[in-house]
């Protein structure tokens, strides 16, 4: 069992490093969590011997941690592994203290509630999850909200414990009247638990094998689709390619010059945010899902996947995109202009591909972007990506690339989007419009972005073009303005039909700190 936990943390501590999504959900990378319950109940005949004087230490000790627990993990923690190590060896060692006998002195655990919540805790723990997952559906967050969580979630957890569980655990048709059992418990003896072992630690590597290869075949399928969208956007080495062509991806223009549709009714005093007459764009049906078209994307792990886009005339401005998945975001807003502009633009940006040093492990092909940069001297080097790391990440990153003669501007993260904005989106209202009232707190959306603080420690400062006022009012950052659905997601990747009615701003901004 000891092998299987470990095994188990150690493959937790990998998938969470490199598929967070993947680790969270993974039975793989959970099951040491069980395991740890298990060998406390296998050293059970050694746990009954512990000082009655040192219990009550051991529980108070073990309720600090998960006390901890609550103020230490946050979203940004590393989980499964190794954060849940807290809780889990935390909820251990008070397991620990009470095991096979009466522990005085702690009444914070031994009172009636707390029996009542420990003999329901698995019945509360599978409650919880629906109804925390279907409530906001029908009521935003608020006070509200967390009483309905808690009195849905202790009254379903006290129906189903007395009226449907405890009278099944408790019924005579369970019962073993043969005694036939206990003869089977005697003679399963060795040879039973170590065929069981074999076979647990034999599941548990097939079925990792199986995950890699899964893995495996999932990065083909993303290098074949990877493929297509080099058939619309050639790669570097490919002849010319110019937005809107048929050789590249389609990615439209902002339909009409509607004053209040979209991004400029944020600064137009004559607009409202939101008129329910008007259908939303995208629909709530396909906002999480528009893409704009393809355009080049370096998948996980995945060697340089680089494309170009615009005019290729001699007097070309030569202009590089670089940066993570909302940099991709930002072709859809200045992919319509670069004809009229005569910018030609290279893109390198890919999954977790954040230019800073040392570079995210996840983008393997950073090193090949940054030789690309230092080599091919762009006249204008863009670049964004997620608020991630110190500000001191990026400087060293950059330095190769402005010492070549490259000049470097910085595109400011556009604000977060909380998860209780992209689900007041989707909530069920029963027929009335009410997104207008979605969105974050300006001060919640809009922390300090690392790129921004470098960019502004040089000496000359980097140019920041800083698009906030097109995403935030003074307090708050709406999830529809102008009748456009800002957000795909709670990673708060902008709509494209939303980029493209920033892009008259983002455009005249990279128009101004051309050199």
């Amino acid at each position: 069992m000891s092998l299987v936990v470990a095994g188990s943390f150690s493959w937790a501590m990998y998938l969470t490093e490199s598929n967070p999504n993947a680790a969270y959900f993974s039975t793989f990378t959970r099951v040491w969590e069980l395991g740890v319950g298990a060998l406390v109940a296998i050293a059970g005949p050694w746990l009954v011997r512990i000082p009655d004087a040192v219990r009550p230490a051991l529980a108070y000790f073990g309720l600090i941690g998960i006390l901890a627990s609550l103020l230490l993990i946050d979203s940004e923690s590393l989980f499964p592994a190794p954060w849940a190590a807290l809780p889990v060896l935390s909820t251990a060692v008070v397991i620990v203290s009470f095991y096979g006998a009466r522990v005085h002195g702690v009444p914070v655990l031994t009172n009636p509630v707390a029996r009542w919540f420990g003999d329901t805790s698995y019945t509360l723990y599978l409650w919880h999850w629906p109804v925390i997952i279907l409530l906001p559906a029908l009521v935003s967050e608020g006070l509200l909200f967390y009483l309905l969580v808690l009195g849905l979630a202790l009254g379903l957890t006290a129906l189903t414990y007395h009226y449907y569980e405890d009278p099944i655990r408790k019924s005579q048709w369970l019962a073993d009247k043969s005694g036939l059992g206990q003869r089977r418990k005697r003679q399963f003896g060795l040879a039973g638990w170590s065929f069981i072992g074999v076979l647990t630690v034999a599941t548990i590597v097939t079925s990792i094998l199986y995950i890699e290869q899964t893995d495996k075949l999932s990065a083909q399928k993303q290098e074949i689709d990877s493929a297509v969208v080099v058939d619309l956007a050639p790669p570097l080495d490919t002849g010319p390619a110019s937005a809107g062509s048929g050789d590249t991806p389609a990615l439209s223009v902002v339909p009409g010059n509607e004053p209040c549709y979209g991004a400029p009714a944020l600064i137009n005093d004559t607009c409202v945010l939101r008129n329910p007459e008007k259908p939303l764009q995208p629909s709530i049906e396909n906002f999480a899902t528009e893409t704009g078209g393809p355009y080049c994307f370096t998948r996980l792990k995945d060697p340089l996947m680089s494309c170009k886009y615009g005019y290729e005339g001699p007097d070309a401005v030569r202009i590089a995109l670089v940066g993570d998945s909302h940099a991709g975001r930002v072709l859809h807003g200045i992919a319509p202009y670069l004809e009229s502009q005569k910018w030609h633009l290279t893109t390198f940006f890919g999954q977790g591909c954040v230019w800073k040093s040392p570079p995210i492990d996840q983008c393997a092909a950073m090193p090949a972007i940054e030789e690309q940069l230092a080599q091919a001297r762009f006249d204008l080097v863009l670049t964004t990506s997620t608020r991630t790391g110190n500000a001191a990440d990026y400087l060293p990153a950059w330095k190769p690339v402005l010492d070549a003669g490259s000049r470097i501007v910085v595109i400011a993260d556009n604000p977060k989007a909380s998860e209780q904005s992209i689900a007041c989106l989707t909530r069920i209202n029963f027929g009335e419009d009410r997104s207008g009232e979605c969105g974050t707190p300006r001060a919640r959306a809009t922390p300090e972005d690392p790129q921004v603080i470098a960019a502004n420690r040089l000496d000359p400062p980097i140019p920041v073009i800083d698009l906030t006022p097109y995403y935030c009012t003074v307090d708050n950052c709406p999830s529809v303005v102008g009748d456009v659905i800002v957000y795909a997601d709670i990673s708060s990747h902008i709509t494209p039909t939303y980029m493209r009615t920033v892009a008259p701003a983002l455009v005249n901004g990279i128009r101004r700190s051309v050199p």
